[in-house]
Order: C-alpha cells, then structure tokens, then sequence
C-alpha cells in the first residue's frame, strides 16, 4: 500500500501541477490540504475545522520529521548494482500519518488482492459512502469507524469487498481506538495491538507500521512477491520465501522497511513467469 493513498482514481487524494490535494477526519474535525513544493519547503493551503491540527501534522506526513539515516552497506555480490538503482530514491523518507484508520481501510482492502482490485475497492467504498472534504479540491472523506460498524457485511460485499476483509473492516471499526492506540506504541507493542484485531496478520500489521507509523524497520511477510523481490534485488534469486527473505534483510537492520519502500520506488521485481495480476495465495498469516 501507498503512505499518502492509492494513486490515481483515489477519491481521497488530487495530484495536479505539482501539488498533492488529501483529506482527514481527525478529532478536532474533518480538514483537507492542498502541498506543493516552495522555497523553503513544502507550502499549503488547509481547510476546515481540523485545519489547525492538519497543519501541525502534516510535517511528520510528508515525512520531514524522519533523520532518512543512510542505509547500512547492502549485502551482496549484486550490492554495487543495486546501490546505483537506488541511488535516486535516497531522499524518499518514512511517512507518519495523522489518523490511523483510513491507512487500516486501505490495507486491509489490499489483503490478498492486487493492488488494482484494493483501489477499486476503495474508491467504491468511499463513493458510497464518503463524505465531501472540506475545500474546493472534491476530495471524499472515508466512513467513519461509527458508519463502518453499522454497515451490513453483505453490503460492502456488494462493492467488491470480499466477505473475510468486509468481516475484519467491521471488527476494525468497532475497536477503533485500539488501532490509534497503536500510532504512539512502540513496534513491537503496536504490532501486537494491531494483531489483537480478528482479521490482521503480520502482513498487515506491518504494513501499516511501515507506512503509516514511519517504523523505518518494518517488514511484511506473508506477501506474495516481496520475498521473490528481496531475493532477486540482493542474491539474484527469482524466488524465495519469508525466511530467506528475512535471512537477506538481516544485514539491513534498523533499516529493512526503508530499504523496501526504495525497492518499490526503483521498480525492482523479480522476474515474472506467470499472469501480472494473478490473484495472491491464501495466507492464513497475512489476513
């Protein structure tokens, strides 16, 4: 999953111009930011009630409050190769968000599924049932955990959630401050509270630590290509499993999830011998 969305077709973000539009329910209300770059950083315009504390947070989102330490020497015969690839992406910095339930939403819509058929999902979702933002950029706020939990299951399967994620958004819903209690957690008690929840793996625990809480060390296992791209990125293996990919990363610590969102970035992958949108395995440690 993405840190700020879902890219383009995203009811809750507006790229255009250089400009990044998004949009949050927070406590003190519902606001929305228009950033674009400036000549001594990010600038923005905000809106609505939640607007102060938008503002106030929207450092820590973009991901100016992360030091971006250097990453530890890549392991490797493949390491020189590898280091110029990621070369361009070293200023790519962990993002921490300023609520975690929409990041939830969009993971757990991503369980199992391909990246295309998780922003259907999504975008369906909030077209249903978001609210408008405020300010002029037409963005959609998602459900609120109070909506969510009312919804019938059958319903949000009629949006093209299927039945196991649409049972684990409710469950989400209802125990809401359980997973905001996880964004002040440290990792490994933040993890545990996430998988607490009926629904959430280490897959999915993991993502959002990584994306959403900035945790620099975060890894999913239980992904069905992230093994095969670790493996071919540092070994030049096309395909491997969760524990050689772990066994890989160890050198990278406290440093593995940075090195994976520039993974990502650069567009490394592993050779792919079948279907590009073939459906991911069932992983009972994913969901």
């Amino acid at each position: 999953m993405r840190p700020l969305g879902l890219g383009a077709g995203d009811p809750n973000l507006h790229i255009e111009n250089g400009a990044l539009g998004l949009a949050y329910e927070l406590p003190e209300g519902p606001a929305a930011a228009r950033i674009w770059p400036g000549p001594e950083g990010a600038a923005a315009e905000l809106w609505g009630p939640g607007a102060e504390a938008l503002a106030a947070a929207l450092p820590a989102l973009l991901g100016h409050l992360d030091e971006n330490p250097p990453l530890p020497p890549l392991p490797g015969a493949l390491a020189p190769r590898l280091g110029l690839q990621l070369a361009p992406f070293g200023g790519l910095r962990m993002c921490r968000a300023p609520a975690l339930w929409p990041s939830f939403l969009r993971v757990v819509l991503g369980q199992l599924v391909t990246f295309v058929e998780a922003r259907r999902s999504w975008a369906g979702l909030l077209r249903a049932h978001g609210r408008p933002a405020p300010g002029p950029l037409g963005l959609l706020l998602p459900p609120t955990p109070e909506q969510l939990a009312h919804l019938p299951t059958a319903h949000l399967v009629a949006l093209g959630v299927p039945d196991r994620m649409a049972r684990t958004l409710r469950s989400g819903a209802q125990q809401v401050r359980r997973i905001e209690r996880a964004r002040t957690a440290d990792p490994d008690q933040a993890a545990a509270l996430l998988q607490s929840l009926p629904g959430v793996g280490p897959w999915t625990a993991q993502v959002l630590l990584r994306d959403a809480i900035g945790d620099a060390d975060a890894v999913p296992t239980g992904d069905y290509h992230l093994p095969n791209t670790v493996a071919w990125a540092l070994a030049g293996e096309p395909r491997a499993d969760d524990a050689r990919m772990l066994s890989l990363l160890e050198p990278l610590r406290p440093a593995r999830g940075r090195f994976l969102r520039r993974l990502e970035a650069a567009g490394v992958h592993a050779p792919r011998y079948g279907p590009r949108s073939a459906p991911r395995v069932l992983d009972p440690d994913r969901d």
